[in-house]
């Protein structure tokens, strides 16, 4: 049995709505386990290697955590039906996308790359899409992000943990070996979404406490793309937020004060603009130097329209003391592994997302939104988008909850409430 909420009834308070307080705690457990299983298998284990076909203890270990985790959604989701609950009506459209791209991605390896590798990779991708597909049938979509970003929390906390400041003085994860710009991104999906809950629906002192060591964290990890990201992001969902202005004047008070703490008393922000000791393989110049030799390499006409395949990372440059380099964008990558028609499908799954976050209700809308902002700008700058990565995990949570969400009603119309 579920309550539909319509504007001027009195289930229409929005903590009732989107607090996941009435969602049966078996599913929530359940999909909590089933999350942090697909967040594992898609995270680095070993540090500046790329799957190129091996079989060895780890790719085995990935892909153990995949399977249990598509066997737990599964399960999740006839435990559900089982106990009386109406499964989400979640449209396939954004699954069908990349189930597209991939087969596109396979086909240009089959002409000129290496088909076994990339066909394993874009089956691992398939089953993390139908794994969070699944999940929003079973739980819904304000649950599954709240749960998430729980996960990630915890994660990040425990990979800083374990971890610490590398040479050039940026944060590093260990268990598992992490990026900062990785570190720095599992940072920022919570933070957004935190910000978002303490601007539209309660105040909650441990959430504050999580805020600020996420910050932390992602000023420790000196990410310029996720720093500059995720202030956009948080902008966004403080102005739009819809409680009481004191608020949303206390959650700008407080970022402007930490932002004057660390221009005036930190080298943040000459570190961010200058990073001292960087690898030049890691900067921007070094970027344009890796796209530009894509861009002007002279594909075939097949190559140029389906490309190389999932398996294909890497570019050969010339004129460098180095001889090839990761793509390091996610539309050079889109371009080069599966051709022009998987760029035109990986642009159609974002405008999808984007049409969709912004049919949804307020306030929803703006987390959506805002996830998406973080994923699209960090796409520019790093690879995996539509490969399996933490962005594909996040991007295809926006896309499949917000389009699950705008089936709730129209955007001036009803909400509906958790199952009770």
């Amino acid at each position: 049995m579920t309550e539909t909420s319509v504007p001027g009834s009195h289930n229409t308070d929005p903590i009732r709505v989107y607090t996941p307080q009435s969602v049966d705690h078996t599913v929530n457990v359940c999909a909590f386990a089933t999350l942090a299983l697909l967040l594992y298998s898609v995270l680095p284990w070993r540090t500046k290697q790329y799957f190129s076909d091996q079989f060895d203890s780890v790719v085995l270990a990935k892909t153990a955590l995949l399977l249990l985790a598509l066997a737990g959604a599964v399960w999740i989701r006839g435990y559900a039906k089982r106990h009386g609950r109406r499964p989400n009506d979640v449209p396939a459209f954004a699954f069908l996308v990349v189930l597209v791209y991939l087969c596109a991605s396979t086909l240009g390896s089959l002409l000129f790359g290496d088909l076994s590798a990339s066909v394993k990779l874009s089956a691992r991708a398939a089953v993390i899409a139908l794994v969070i597909l699944l999940l929003f049938e079973a739980v819904r979509p304000i649950v599954l992000i709240d749960l998430f970003a729980r996960l990630l929390t915890v994660a990040t906390i425990l990979a800083t943990a374990s971890g610490g400041l590398s040479a050039t003085g940026r944060l590093t994860g260990a268990l598992p070996p992490l990026h900062p710009n990785e570190i720095a991104f599992l940072a920022a999906i919570p933070m957004v979404y935190f910000i978002w809950r303490t601007a539209n629906l309660d105040f909650n002192a441990l959430r504050l406490a999580g805020i600020f060591a996420l910050g932390i964290i992602i000023v420790l990890a000196d990410s310029r793309t996720t720093f500059g990201a995720v202030f956009v992001a948080i902008a966004l969902v403080v102005i739009r937020g819809s409680r009481n202005a004191v608020v949303k004047v206390a959650i700008v008070a407080t970022m402007t004060v930490a932002l004057v703490f660390l221009f005036s008393f930190t080298d943040v922000f000459k570190s961010l603009s200058d990073r001292g000791g960087t690898s030049p393989v890691d900067t921007l110049g070094s970027r344009t130097i890796a796209w530009d030799a894509v861009l002007h390499s002279a594909p075939g006409t097949a190559q140029m329209l389906f490309g190389k395949g999932l398996a294909t990372k890497k570019v050969g440059v010339e004129g460098q003391w180095w001889t090839s380099q990761i793509l390091d964008s996610s539309w050079i990558s889109a371009y080069v592994q599966a051709g022009l028609v998987g760029l035109a499908l990986a642009a159609l799954l974002l405008l999808y997302a984007i049409l969709q976050a912004i049919r949804n209700m307020r306030p929803s809308a703006d987390l959506w939104i805002g996830l998406l902002i973080l994923v699209m700008i960090r796409s520019v700058f790093e690879s995996g988008l539509l490969d399996t990565s933490t962005s594909f995990i996040v991007l295809m949570l926006a896309a499949l909850g917000a389009s699950t969400d705008a089936r709730r009603g129209p955007k001036t119309g009803s909400v509906t409430t958790a199952p009770l």
